[in-house]
């Protein structure tokens, strides 16, 4: 520590010594103000008095003088509500009160002892050399706007010149208030509090700065004399990210401002991490949507609905109406979620699109498909679907299923009148697709084809159960003749997985005839 320092430190200790007589008088003369009138905020001052008394007692070594502020602290506190009952002092807590206040004033003795005490000479700043002998770097404290609130003038004071000492900028004031006024006024990169203040005390602003800087760090450590669980509690669930008790040792503070310097540079990494990826995403997003959209042509007679989990979806869903007038509609269920899964679908939503120009038909554009993704897509990577094929020439409907949940043509009155299961392998799987087995529909008017992902199925609600298939089944059999199946479907499913976390993306498609 150098001359200087120690020497306004010394000063500082000599000034707060010579200080505590009158210190004491104001205690007392506001007991007496409590006493003569019941006066409960003589009471509160009295309080926050004896508690910064306690912790500057500690800070300037007068160990003694600060156990016994603190046990007038601690028995003002625990009988606030009792000490003032109608205007009636009660005897045996003012003379409880008046035995401590006696045992305050035995231990206040200002003498010339007194006056040339030093501070402990083991308190000392951190080293500001950056390079150790070895050659390794050591751990610099950069040098910051600190807001320093505490309403005790002396150990502020002190703090605020450890801290200076170290090239801090340093802002102090001596309420809750004014440390909100500040941090507006000054922006500071950490706020240092003391729980108990007038105006407003710690916690109260502790609260309001949070909130206020909500889209940055801003590291906020209390200064605090209080040693019960429940009170440290309260400093970190009031918005503190740590705090330091009193007395306040410079070498303890100095590793508390790197910790949180190192703890702010982190958040600050991860946040310029999250605005890059918050750009990547809206940019895959934009190109996602785009090539979705111009893959998925408007049918009047098919309805279709989606919801995911995230910014991506693993399923989709494909259809145009060729020149010839045939119709294809493809429902694609990748493995994965989000954006590894959503490049599948961007990849076979591009090469339906092309192969719809080229009219060709249904099955050759599953083989080509399955034969693109197998020698693309990693091991384990595949791709469920149903393939539509609606032929305008012979007023038949081939369907494929390859992987997804059984499909159902449904009447005009909701019932099922066929099941489509799955009969063939999931698209990737293998190098190269096997005659399949397709269904041959000829769907009379009013009839509906309905075919979904298995995440519909294994959908769960806000008591963990899953949706299943057997109650799709029931929900469509058991919708009014005459209603709206598609929306009646959506509507049963959105109410089922509210206020639930997907894990799963939802598709249903509903083909009319």
């Amino acid at each position: 520590m150098s001359l200087e320092i120690e020497d306004k430190l010394a000063q500082i200790k000599e000034n707060y010594v010579l200080s505590l007589p009158d210190k004491l008088k104001d205690i007392q003369n506001l007991w007496l103000k409590v006493c003569e009138s019941g006066e409960k905020e003589s009471l509160d001052v009295m309080y926050r008095l004896t508690h910064s008394l306690a912790g500057s007692g500690a800070t300037f070594g007068q160990i003694e003088l600060s156990k016994k502020a603190k046990s007038l602290e601690l028995y003002v506190k625990e009988n606030a509500d009792n000490i003032v009952l109608d205007n009636i002092v009660l005897d045996n807590i003012a003379s409880e009160i008046n035995r401590q206040l006696k045992g305050l004033e035995s231990v206040i003795v200002v003498d010339e002892s007194s006056k040339q005490q030093k501070v402990n000479a083991t308190v000392s700043p951190p080293a500001r050399n950056i390079s150790c002998v070895d050659g390794n770097t050591q751990e610099v404290t950069e040098s910051i706007k600190i807001l320093l609130a505490d309403d005790d003038e002396d150990s502020r004071t002190q703090i605020a010149v450890i801290l200076r000492a170290s090239n801090h900028e340093v802002f102090e004031v001596s309420n809750g208030q004014q440390a909100l006024e500040y941090f507006d006024l000054y922006n500071p990169d950490l706020v240092l509090l003391d729980v108990v203040m007038p105006i407003m005390n710690g916690y109260a602003a502790a609260e309001i700065i949070k909130k206020q800087s909500q889209d940055q760090f801003i590291p906020l450590i209390f200064l605090t004399s209080v040693t019960d669980n429940e009170s440290l509690a309260a400093c970190i669930s009031s918005g503190g990210d740590d705090f330091l008790s009193k007395p306040v040792h410079p070498m303890i503070l100095d590793a508390k401002i790197r910790a949180m310097q190192r703890i702010k540079k982190a958040y600050k990494k991860l946040d310029e991490y999250q605005k890059k990826t918050e750009e990547e995403l809206e940019a895959s997003e934009h190109l996602f949507n785009t090539l979705i959209a111009s893959s998925h042509e408007k049918i009047a007679n098919l309805n279709c609905w989606s919801i995911f989990p995230g910014h991506f979806s693993g399923d989709v869903q494909l259809s145009a109406r060729l020149d010839n007038g045939d119709t294809y509609v493809l429902l694609c269920d990748f493995t994965g979620h989000g954006l590894p899964a959503a490049l599948g679908t961007m990849f076979v939503a591009d090469m339906f699109q092309s192969m719809v120009k080229k009219i060709l038909p249904a099955d050759a554009m599953l083989k080509e498909i399955n034969k693109k993704m197998h020698s693309i897509l990693p091991v384990g990577r595949y791709c469920a679907s149903v393939m539509v094929w609606v032929s305008e020439a012979d007023n038949k409907v081939k369907v494929w299923n390859n992987g997804l949940p059984t499909a159902y043509l449904v009447d005009g009155e909701n019932r099922i009148i066929e099941e489509l299961p799955s009969s063939g392998l999931p698209l990737g799987i293998m190098a190269t697709m096997t005659a399949q087995d397709f269904f041959v529909l000829k769907p009379g008017n009013g009839c509906s084809l309905v075919f979904y992902s298995d995440g519909v199925t294994e959908a769960e609600n806000i008591n963990g159960e899953m949706y299943t298939e057997q109650r799709f089944v029931e929900l469509i059999e058991q919708m009014p003749v005459g209603s709206n199946l598609f929306e009646g479907i959506k509507k049963e499913l959105e109410e089922y997985v509210a206020d639930t976390e997907l894990v799963d993306d939802l598709s249903l498609m509903i083909l009319n005839f």
